[in-house]
């Protein structure tokens, strides 16, 4: 079953992101990019390039990400005794190199020479910018709390977390009934209480790579959305309704493609936490005075409340795998946007040919 959690992820994925484009569920201001493009009037040269930059570097960042992923599968072939680590951490370090491109890829601000007339007007914006002004309404808190209550979640992991016959902290203890003693003949007179561990569990072993990226992956979020906001304006005076398109463009990609990786990131984390304490709710303990001489096993009950609580988790990790193959479709219907914009400009460039 668990083999087969990628593939229903990817299907899932497709099946959102047809739905998202064909539905047409993207808010109205996306349109604002085509929209804006169209009015660039003499500028238009200018708004092409840079719609071309977001379109270039956007599928780079995709190459990447899609790079991202094939890498952690051969990784993980490569270190099978890594017990998964380079597919748990996946998510965030794919992040991080996605994220990376968008940095090292600047959106040009400056004509190139010659394509501006000497009578062209520009202007310039007297209202500060803040990082607010571009993107989704929930784009700084909801990536906020999801990381914060992701990094409390490591933390309490790794400190309930225990070794493992290598010393790599991925088990948790629990306390068990693992032998019982008998008298001369073969009752059961009482149970004795030892040590028992299951696992994997997302304790330090896997938390602290993890943590790592994740705050990796917050900084240079929260970089490239403060460069998004600074980047100096367009000077074309015809350019100020695009370029406030531009960056709330970049703004949607940051916010919703930090969100959706954070979501997939406590998928593993969550999954694996639910199993282990489905382990340690199995309560296995002989009767007092049984015969053990007669083929008697020990009684297995579970604990509901432990049981419950396993539910929990991974329900909860389902509910963040829909979440965040929702915000991937969002993403991406972000991204085919910017071809959308292109493929209107030149349509209307050819009506204006004949």
């Amino acid at each position: 079953m668990g083999n087969l959690i990628p593939i229903f992820a990817i299907v899932g994925f497709a099946v959102v992101l047809i739905v998202v484009l064909r539905r047409d569920l993207l808010p109205q201001s996306r349109k604002s990019l085509t929209n804006s493009m169209l009015g660039a009037g003499n500028d238009r040269q200018q708004a092409e390039r840079i719609v071309q930059t977001l379109r270039r570097r956007n599928v780079a960042a995709v190459i990447v990400a899609v790079l991202g992923g094939v890498a952690a599968l051969v990784l993980h072939q490569a270190f099978i005794k890594s017990g998964g680590l380079t597919l748990v951490a996946a998510p965030a370090a794919i992040w991080v190199l996605v994220v990376l491109v968008l940095i090292c890829w600047p959106i040009p601000y400056e004509p190139k020479a010659g394509s501006v007339s000497n009578g062209t007007r520009v202007s310039a914006g007297l209202i500060p910018r803040t990082t607010r002004m571009f993107g989704p309404a929930w784009g700084i808190v909801l990536p906020l709390v999801l990381f914060t209550v992701s990094i409390l979640g490591i933390v309490v992991a790794g400190i309930l977390s225990s070794a493992d016959d290598r010393g790599l902290y991925r088990q948790i203890s629990f306390q068990s009934a693992s032998e019982a003693m008998v008298d001369e003949n073969m009752v059961v007179t009482q149970n004795i209480m030892g040590v028992s561990s299951t696992g994997p569990f997302p304790g330090w072993y896997y938390g602290l790579p993890v943590a790592i990226l994740l705050v990796l992956g917050l900084l240079l979020t929260l970089l490239a959305l403060n460069k998004n906001t600074r980047r100096p304006s367009l000077r074309g005076e015809s350019l100020v309704e695009f370029d406030a398109a531009v960056r709330t463009h970049n703004g949607y990609v940051l916010s919703s493609g930090f969100s959706a990786f954070l979501c997939l990131q406590a998928v593993p984390l969550l999954w694996m936490a639910a199993a282990a304490v489905y382990n340690m709710s199995q309560r296995t303990a002989y009767v007092v005075g049984q015969k053990v001489d007669e083929g008697a096993g020990a009684d297995v009950s579970y604990d509901p409340w432990q049981v419950a609580f396993s539910w929990s988790l991974g329900g909860l990790g389902v509910l963040l795998l829909i979440v965040g193959i929702v915000l991937l479709g969002y993403l991406i219907s972000w991204v085919v946007s910017a071809y959308s914009a292109e493929a209107k400009n030149s349509n209307a460039r050819l009506g204006s040919h004949t």
